[in-house]
């Protein structure tokens, strides 16, 4: 998160989507960041009624989030199979063995 911070006040996009990624990748918590994020956008859209500036501000700042999350769930989908793979393979070679 903090990578992800340092880049947004350097107004570096590069690191700021890096360490959101990895925000996103090494915390369960950013579901609460992004709520935060959302509110926030929102209180800044009230304030200054510029509609078009909230969606590409929020999107900004979503998009690395959405990513990380995409990525944590196809890792998860990805090694239950593996784990799945590797029960079937262990339950089928106990059987033949006591065959």
């Amino acid at each position: 998160m903090s990578i992800a911070l340092w880049g947004l006040f350097k107004e570096n996009r590069m690191l700021f989507y890096s360490g959101l990624v990895a925000f996103v990748l090494s915390r369960p918590s950013f579901l609460i960041f992004a709520v935060a994020v959302i509110c926030t956008d929102l209180y800044f859209l009230v304030t200054h009624k510029n509609f078009i500036l909230f969606i590409k501000e929020l999107g900004m700042k979503l998009f690395p989030v959405i990513i990380g999350a995409f990525i944590t769930f196809f890792i998860t989908i990805i090694i239950i199979i593996i784990i799945i793979i590797i029960a079937c393979a262990m339950q089928y070679h106990l059987a033949y063995l006591f065959v």
